[in-house]
């Protein structure tokens, strides 16, 4: 089993987004939906997209609709853009954390599944933008986690070494997988985050209230 508990702060930390800092699973669920409807496929709720998400796009569509997914892309992103911002949440804890790795001098990054350009423009309504030195999502890289190009392409965009301590936190083992690939010291934060053996987090948490926690009480035994 990981570890529950944090020894140093990193030089910078590799962030997923949806589940992890924010949420948004109505708006993505009634997209996908809207997909699924047009090909006449059983609808999913919130927890079956919640399971899938773990995958990009690019290589969980093929599967769902076959040779024409391309479609149900564009009938996806025509719903999701128009509603994303409107069902968009932080989730509890997740500025407090952010505030104290920046004001200890962390270099912060988003590495996510979620479209690239629809990811900024998330973080820019959260007026999140000065937290983040990279923001990568899907497509931005040849390949989309669990593959470790996108956190690769982090690390050179910021000059990053991989014998520097890097965190990639996460909530998902498609995270842990990516992270640990890339050299990261991996973060899971919930259960789903412990679902691939091979590919355990070095430290996990229950949530990010726990995650504050063993943050605040790393800094004050300094």
């Amino acid at each position: 089993m990981p570890q529950h508990s944090l020894h140093s702060l990193p030089q910078a930390v590799l962030f997923d987004w949806d589940n992890t800092l924010i949420e948004n699973w109505q708006t993505l669920t009634d997209s996908v939906n809207a997909a699924l409807n047009a090909f006449n496929l059983p609808l999913w709720n919130v927890e079956r997209m919640m399971e899938n998400s773990k995958y990009s796009m690019r290589d969980s569509f093929p599967v769902i609709f076959g040779d024409d997914w391309h479609r149900a892309r564009d009938i996806f992103y025509g719903h999701f853009r128009a509603n994303h911002l409107n069902g968009l949440h932080k989730l509890k804890h997740a500025e407090e954390i952010l505030n104290l790795l920046c004001a200890h001098g962390v270099k912060l990054t988003i590495c996510s599944n979620k479209n690239g350009d629809l990811l900024r423009r998330e973080v820019r309504h959260l007026n999140w933008n000065h937290y983040f030195s990279s923001i990568v999502g899907a497509t931005d890289a040849p390949k989309d986690k669990p593959d470790p190009a996108p956190a690769e392409l982090i690390m050179k965009s910021n000059n990053l070494k991989q014998y520097e301590t890097i965190w990639f936190i996460g909530d998902t083992a498609t995270d842990m997988i990516c992270g640990t690939k890339s050299g990261c010291f991996t973060v899971g934060i919930g259960r789903a985050s412990l679902e691939n053996p091979e590919f355990q987090p070095s430290v996990w948490v229950y949530d990010l209230g726990e995650l504050l926690t063993e943050l605040k009480q790393l800094l004050s035994s300094k």
